[in-house]
């Protein structure tokens, strides 16, 4: 039996019968008293009596619901006090259950926190005795064009060919030691340029049915001032709510006569019951 058919089953006998001639009483009132407009004060006084007699009916039709009601809602309330105590004991069982897994991950997130910071602390250390090396080679690349530059002084003071000659030939060495050199020390810095610590991968949940911990991230807002000038310079409107509430509150409370700019005012018209 689907839910309509034991709901059918419950009210039948309790009450299925009495909504069924409280629903034919409400009809024949609005057929008896409906009008298609008033034109003059008997009308209206007799439209003011329909609708003050269809809130008494409406008030008798709520009795009686309650009166079919209260019996069920009296059950419903002691069934719920059976079942809650066995319900209430596995929720908290697992609250200490998450409690525990959420535990676990903050001990992988604190070792892999520690992993990664010993990573990025090789890195550097890597890094600092490839640059080491780049500037021993940029002293070496100095030296040699120094050593360049006196066998050039050498050769152009020289007083004989041979002279002229062996001086030339060490300055041309010399050059290329500091070519030599500058190239590897220019190899040097790429190499140290690409030393990074590898990411330590983040440790997800399984992927199976159950139980598993997440983060859940709350921003809060410390400093109203600061943020509402943020949205209003981006035009991020959409992050700032206006409090429409308090606005009718105000406007109600003033007759309309309080302005804002931005606003404007509607006023509805509304027939009220004494």
């Amino acid at each position: 039996m689907d839910e309509n058919g034991h709901l059918d089953k419950m009210l039948s006998g309790i009450g299925k019968e009495v909504a069924q001639q409280k629903a034919n009483d409400v009809e024949r009132f609005i057929k008896s008293t409906s009008v298609a407009k008033i034109e003059n004060q008997t009308t209206f006084d007799f439209v003011n009596d329909a609708a003050r007699r269809a809130r008494e009916l409406s008030k008798e039709i709520e009795r009686v619901r309650r009166s079919i009601t209260e019996p069920l809602n009296v059950a419903l309330r002691a069934a719920n006090g059976l079942f809650k105590p066995p319900v209430d004991r596995l929720d908290a069982y697992v609250v200490t259950l998450k409690g525990l897994m959420l535990a676990y991950q903050k001990e992988q997130d604190r070792i892999r926190i520690e992993a990664q910071r010993k990573a990025e602390e090789e890195a550097r250390k890597e890094r600092l005795r490839i640059e080491a090396e780049e500037r021993e080679k940029r002293e070496e690349q100095a030296r040699a064009m120094r050593e360049a530059q006196e066998a050039i002084k050498k050769a152009e003071q020289a007083k004989s060919d041979e002279e002229a000659a062996a001086a030339t030939a060490q300055a041309e060495e010399a050059v290329a030691r500091a070519e030599q050199a500058s190239r590897e020390a220019d190899a040097k810095k790429a190499v140290a340029q690409t030393v990074v610590a590898p990411v330590v991968p983040v440790p997800g949940p399984a992927a199976k049915k159950g139980v598993y911990g997440v983060k859940t991230y709350n921003p809060v807002v410390i400093d109203k001032k600061a943020f509402l000038r943020w949205a209003l310079a981006s035009d991020m409107l959409t992050y700032v709510g206006v409090n429409e509430s308090l606005l009718k509150k105000e406007a109600t409370a003033t007759k309309g006569e309080r302005k804002w700019p931005g606003v404007r005012i509607d006023i509805d018209d509304s027939a009220r019951m004494r």
